[in-house]
């Protein structure tokens, strides 16, 4: 065979000898540390708690998590947290200091850094950008369009 013949196939390309392989059992343990993660991270945003719960060390889980995902555990939990919250702030009419506790946070100052760290911007600015969904009851709220929501 011609070696362009050769390149073309695809068994026969080099292999990446550095990328680390991701074995089944790896994956596996993502899949149940992400699924903890779902179950608990309102609760439970230390990484000892999932490591305990896998029978792991916080530097497996470590490093099994950024061999999968290429992201380390804290990071999923906290992107976790943020996808959560952001439902809450948007489809909710719950007050950000509500929220802040459904989401084991010790105050809303504290969500509220959290929030601004991961976003650029606070709860409510996030809250209240665009065209709002829900509004306070019985207020009537504009939207950057001018359209009005919760007239009584």
């Amino acid at each position: 065979r011609r070696f362009k013949d050769i390149t073309a196939d695809p068994a026969s390309e080099p292999r990446n000898f550095c990328a680390p392989t991701v074995s089944a059992n790896d994956r596996k343990k993502v899949d149940e540390f992400l699924e903890l993660v779902s179950w608990h991270a309102m609760s439970q945003k230390k990484l000892s708690f999932y490591s305990n719960l896998l029978f792991v060390s916080d530097q497996t889980l470590n490093a099994v998590t950024q061999k999968v995902l290429g992201k380390r555990p804290k990071q999923l939990i906290d992107e976790h947290l943020l996808e959560s919250a952001k439902t809450l702030l948007k489809y909710s009419r719950q007050a950000i200091q509500e929220i802040a506790m459904l989401l084991g946070f010790s105050s809303s100052t504290q969500f509220a850094a959290f929030f601004k760290r991961c976003e650029k911007k606070s709860p409510s600015e996030f809250r209240w950008e665009g065209d709002p969904i829900i509004t306070e009851p019985g207020t009537v709220e504009r939207s950057m369009t001018g359209a009005t929501h919760g007239e009584r």
